[in-house]
């Protein structure tokens, strides 16, 4: 029973992460490349994403990659992943009640106070002044 409720914790919340990440693209006209790599990320940011690893998921160039994705997205490909891994650290924070370090772990960021001060930087507030705003506010 306990592994049940682990797995359908990590269902949810994998769920709710997918959800949210696929609202985060606002325009849908990018080309195969563009939009690979979005899949790519979104489906490994739980891993450190490369510039390369993207070149070869589309067999293009960095140099080029880099260029098409911004000039489609309007981001950097290291903002958007950056943008990506806040944003699925906020729905960790909001629906699960994993730590800051479980979470800064499952996203690669190189440590703990490095993920809490990018997503200050993000966000504008601390992980537990966000943990503290919105959890409270979703029944658990």
């Amino acid at each position: 029973l306990y592994e049940l409720n682990c797995l359908n914790e990590k269902m949810a919340t994998d769920f709710t992460m997918r959800v949210s990440s696929a609202k985060t693209v606002k325009q849908t006209n990018f080309t195969k490349p563009v939009i690979t790599c979005i899949d790519y990320i979104n489906s490994n940011i739980h891993s450190k994403i490369t510039l390369e690893d993207l070149a070869n998921v589309v067999n293009l160039t960095p140099k080029y990659i880099s260029f098409l994705f911004h000039k489609q997205t309007g981001q950097t490909i290291s903002s958007f992943i950056l943008d990506t891994k806040i944003n699925r650290a906020k729905n960790l924070l909001i629906y699960s009640n994993f730590t800051f370090s479980e979470i800064s772990q499952y996203l690669s960021f190189h440590s703990q106070s490095y993920f809490i001060s990018n997503f200050k930087k993000c966000v504008g507030i601390t992980p537990k002044k966000y943990r503290d705003k919105y959890y409270k506010q979703v029944e658990h």
